[in-house]
């Protein structure tokens, strides 16, 4: 090799730094008057990966199934590469009675059921803003209303449910593709809602060589962003 090629091996870089956004799939609220689902783990942080490496990507879907007090029904987001420390995200804890499932990891609490005063609102799960805007993941779901305190809880920023009221006492789901926990259902109503599906981002300052699974692909600034709504793979 001449003293040129040597050179500019040496100077080559031999990695990327990948920022990436890991959201489980959101927690249910609870039937009968319950609390309101949990946030799924939302994890971020910046790993080098070697080129040439392919990342698998792993999506949660919605979480349909309540399952019982403080349970977790729902599945995790994940990525794992040769070479890359594997990052799991697991879904955000059901609506229990009275309290809302407990966020963990970036997941924001649901709301506690109106048993002995209003029902709260679900938490804020982790703002972020590696799609070049900001938004609220992984919030929790509303907490359900009860016949001394009917009104349900507001659903946590951005992403979560609301909670069942007398007047409308079916809650509402986590928002799709953001890993938000559902509100709780109003007393009597057993028509729990879903929690959001997860979602996979990451962006880095050169463009993948290949994706699988269709991400969605957009800029800003200086990165290349990639968005997985559903499982596929990412190699650079």
């Amino acid at each position: 090799m001449s003293l040129i090629g040597i050179i500019a091996s040496q100077n080559y870089p031999r990695t990327v730094s990948l920022e990436y956004l890991v959201v489980g799939g959101g927690g249910v609220g609870g039937r009968n008057g319950r609390g309101g689902g949990a946030g799924a783990e939302a994890r971020t942080a910046t790993q080098s990966v070697a080129f040439g490496t392919t990342l698998t990507i792993t999506v949660a879907g919605a979480t349909t199934t309540w399952g019982g007090n403080l349970t977790r029904t729902g599945a995790s987001s994940e990525i794992t590469g040769t070479g890359f420390t594997t990052v799991t995200s697991i879904a955000g804890q059901n609506g229990g009675d009275p309290a809302g499932g407990a966020g963990q990891n970036g997941g924001g609490n649901g709301g506690t059921a109106g048993s002995i005063a209003n029902a709260t609102a679900g938490a804020a799960g982790t703002a972020s803003s590696i799609t070049g805007s900001s938004f609220t993941y992984a919030s929790g779901g509303g907490g359900g209303g009860q016949p001394a305190y009917p009104t349900g809880g507001a659903a946590g920023t951005d992403s979560g449910g609301t909670g069942g009221t007398y007047t409308t006492p079916n809650p509402t789901a986590g928002v799709i593709n953001t890993g938000g926990g559902s509100g709780g259902c109003q007393e009597g109503n057993l028509n729990e809602a879903s929690g959001g599906s997860g979602v996979v981002i990451v962006r880095a300052t050169v463009q993948a060589a290949s994706t699988t699974g269709s991400p969605t692909a957009t800029t800003s600034g200086a990165y290349y962003i990639y968005k997985f709504t559903g499982s596929g793979s990412i190699t650079y």
